[in-house]
């Protein structure tokens, strides 16, 4: 009887720890919103460090297909894959191409345009490019039921992939400026930070912040100039973008 006694002890014990373990693990349960409550959209809706970024996204956008997506507070590779597929029929819905940038540019876009012309040179573009791009990417309240939220989805993909706990890496975004010569060496993460609003702030998705194609070398010299007259300097959005949100990719960190 004694040894029956113990075993029952133990299995009381294993069962007592089975259910605190199984407490513990139990995932939060949040609200389910809808088109209703989209504006309303809070941190605390979803998980993990960008959660109150995505309900920013939310608010911001008020649509169940970004919404879908960004529920479970994560985008997989494949849920991004078909939103970038989606959107590339939607875009040819309206007889046009679109070309996309990588990872660098946070994955922003390039419709073309009869002729190959790029919209946004200095060809006049159609009306239905800029319906297409509005309808489809849901840039306006009156978007079409083939709206997929491409823009706001690959630019928080990208974030989350390059910097999925959302560190503070505002010293190594300085450090890369340095390296790869657009900075000074001693320019420090509070300099980047009052330039650029650090990696929430100012995002360059495809931002002007100078031309693309300069060398270090005449970006010292625009930089020089900025500085004189007092104007925030600029650099072309690739390189932001790397060092906002990847700097390790250049220091050697990854």
């Amino acid at each position: 009887m004694k040894k029956c006694f113990k075993c029952l002890l133990v299995i009381a014990f294993i069962v007592a720890i089975s259910s605190c373990s199984s407490q513990a693990t139990e995932p939060k349960q949040h609200r389910i919103l809808d088109k209703s409550t989209y504006g309303t959209a809070l941190g605390s809706d979803f998980d993990g460090p960008y959660a109150d970024e995505i309900a920013g996204y939310v608010r911001s956008n008020k649509s169940d297909y970004l919404y879908n997506v960004l529920k479970d507070s994560k985008i997989s590779d494949a849920e991004f894959q078909e939103t970038q597929n989606n959107f590339k029929q939607c875009i040819k819905n309206y007889g046009y191409n679109v070309k996309f940038g990588g990872a660098d540019v946070l994955g922003t876009y390039t419709i073309i345009i009869p002729g190959d012309f790029e919209y946004g040179s200095s060809v006049s573009v159609p009306a239905s490019a800029v319906d297409a791009q509005n309808n489809c990417d849901g840039n306006t309240a009156n978007s079409d039921k083939k709206r997929v939220d491409y823009s706001s989805i690959a630019s928080l993909y990208y974030k989350m992939l390059w910097n999925p706990q959302k560190k503070d890496l505002l010293n190594e975004s300085a450090l890369c400026l340095v390296k790869l010569g657009y900075e000074q060496p001693g320019y420090t993460g509070a300099e980047f930070k009052a330039q650029f609003g650090g990696p929430d702030g100012a995002i360059a998705a495809g931002g002007d912040f100078g031309n693309e194609n300069d060398t270090p070398g005449q970006r010292d010299e625009r930089q020089y100039e900025n500085k004189a007259e007092k104007i925030d300097v600029r650099l072309p959005s690739r390189v932001y973008n790397v060092c906002a949100l990847n700097p390790e990719s250049v220091l050697g960190n990854k």
